[in-house]
């Protein structure tokens, strides 16, 4: 369903509108405060193609209901996912949105620094957060699509293969 959200754009502190397609309730706990501060998070990011970056946690809470169901951490998790890594907003500030499992799981999602992407994935299935893998699961499920209209070099798909692989033996409703 298409869900309006608005935000202020933290450059200019103007109001922004925009509709993102949602398949899980965002009525559920924050979640729509969740959509709207990913949004402002994200404001002026766009992916390869030039689409709002918005789009891609929105796609990858999606895949997380669609997946495993309304499980409010994991949704929470799936939108805010890349903000800490992609975003000015820290670990401090997500606090007083969401609960210390949601900060915990996006920690483990969040890739630190230059560490081998595998050895990421082999680190993130060893502390056996399954919301964390869950939702790392979906975003390569988002990441990998084809109907994005874009897909990862060769190589790097190859190694997204390997990594679902790996994530899809801990993850349950596979």
């Amino acid at each position: 369903m298409n869900h309006p959200i608005s935000y202020q754009c933290p450059q200019t502190n103007e109001w922004v509108q925009k509709t993102v397609n949602v398949d899980f309730d965002p009525t559920d706990g924050n979640l729509a405060e969740l959509i709207s501060l990913a949004a402002a998070a994200h404001h002026g990011q766009v992916d390869k193609l030039g689409v709002d970056y918005i789009h891609h946690p929105v796609s990858v809470a999606n895949n997380y209901f669609n997946t495993f169901g309304q499980h409010y951490d994991g949704i929470a998790t799936a939108l805010l996912h890349d903000t800490v890594e992609d975003t000015e907003l820290s670990f401090e500030q997500l606090r007083a949105f969401v609960p210390e499992e949601v900060i915990a799981a996006i920690a483990l999602v969040t890739k630190q620094g230059k560490v081998d992407y595998l050895e990421y994935i082999d680190g993130l299935i060893q502390q056996s957060n399954v919301t964390a893998m869950q939702v790392k699961y979906c975003d390569l499920m988002h990441n990998t699509d084809p109907s994005r209209g874009s897909s990862p070099l060769p190589h790097k798909m190859a190694i997204y293969a390997q990594a679902m692989e790996k994530l899809a033996l801990h993850v349950t409703a596979l």
